[in-house]
């Protein structure tokens, strides 16, 4: 079995140290996440956005390797209920256990605790996970008129599995330094077919993938964010 489906993307990206400007109201870190289901789609990206959207501290792997992960989780320590959504460029060094580094380059999330949507990121948008042991429809967004869908058929070969990964963050109000989040987690996985996916928000168009390369699905997964520091000024 491929081990690549298997690495989970997740990034801290509400869960680190915020700036003064949101100080007052952020909750801290680390959390813990559980009973979560993850869904990843390995991706190949065009090497002009690839090379456009890199701080020039960062190179990208041979092949310009990427892909989107969603995460669902329903229960967890303060930031729960809570989903998420990445895009992902895989970078060279910053390996993890789970595979390479991975540069976020566009994050989306939203959760229902104490305090409502994560206004800090650049875009809060809700996540809908329907799953079925024939298929599993992802929409990200209003379902009425969605920023993403897509389409996976699992091969339900599910097997028990952990890792860590290493994700970066550019600059932005909660990391003003390119940083590091540590994300370890376990999951059981199962391989999948990625039938379609649609990019149909304009904002999204520019990162529209050459080719769907891989997916996995995983269910009663934890993992623990916030575990963040900065890498370079």
């Amino acid at each position: 079995m491929n081990d690549s489906p298997r690495r989970l993307v997740v990034a801290a990206e509400a869960t680190s140290r915020p700036s003064s400007g949101v100080d007052n109201w952020a909750p801290r870190g680390p959390f813990q996440q559980r009973d979560a289901t993850l869904v990843s789609i390995g991706m190949t990206f065009s090497p002009d956005v690839v090379k456009a959207a890199l701080p020039p501290n960062l190179k990208p792997i041979e092949g310009f390797r990427g892909g989107m992960m969603m995460t669902l989780a329903r229960q967890g320590f303060m930031l729960a209920p809570f989903s998420s959504s990445y895009i992902w460029f895989d970078i060279q060094d910053h390996e993890g256990s789970s595979g390479p580094g991975r540069f976020i380059c566009r994050s989306f999330g939203s959760h229902s605790a104490d305090h409502g949507q994560l206004g800090l990121l650049a875009c809060s948008l809700p996540l809908a996970i329907a799953e079925s042991a024939h298929q599993v429809i992802v929409t990200l967004g209003n379902p009425q008129a969605p920023k993403l869908r897509a389409l996976l058929r699992p091969a339900n070969n599910w097997t028990p599995c952990a890792g860590v990964e290493n994700c970066i963050f550019d600059g932005s109000p909660i990391h003003p330094a390119l940083s590091i989040s540590v994300v370890p987690w376990a999951a059981e996985w199962s391989d999948a077919a990625p039938e379609r996916v649609e990019f149909l928000a304009p904002e999204l168009a520019d990162l529209t993938p050459l080719s769907l390369d891989w997916a996995s699905i995983g269910k009663n997964a934890a993992m623990t964010l916030g575990l963040t520091r900065a890498i370079w000024g």
